[in-house]
């Protein structure tokens, strides 16, 4: 039964971890979504705009890679 449990949770964090990471790709698009509505507007403030969301992709794409290794190491994800 403890046996049992352990595999529960493994699976539990396997399904949040995939949560995380498509989140994390969805939000990146979003991001690029956004910086090129950004672009095709051509007052100052949407150019601030795509600059923030350039560094929002930046940030993000960083932070999935970083995650994708993470859960790599420990083992939760696998490549097929």
């Amino acid at each position: 039964p403890v046996h049992n449990r352990g595999k529960f949770f493994r699976e539990i964090i396997v399904s949040l971890a995939k949560v995380l990471i498509t989140s994390l790709f969805l939000l990146i698009l979003l991001s690029l979504a956004l910086g090129f509505l950004g672009l095709l507007k051509r007052n100052s403030a949407r150019k601030d705009s795509t600059v923030r969301a350039l560094t929002l992709r930046v940030i993000l794409s960083f932070t999935l890679i970083v995650t994708i290794g993470i859960l790599y190491k420990l083992g939760l994800i696998s490549p097929n």
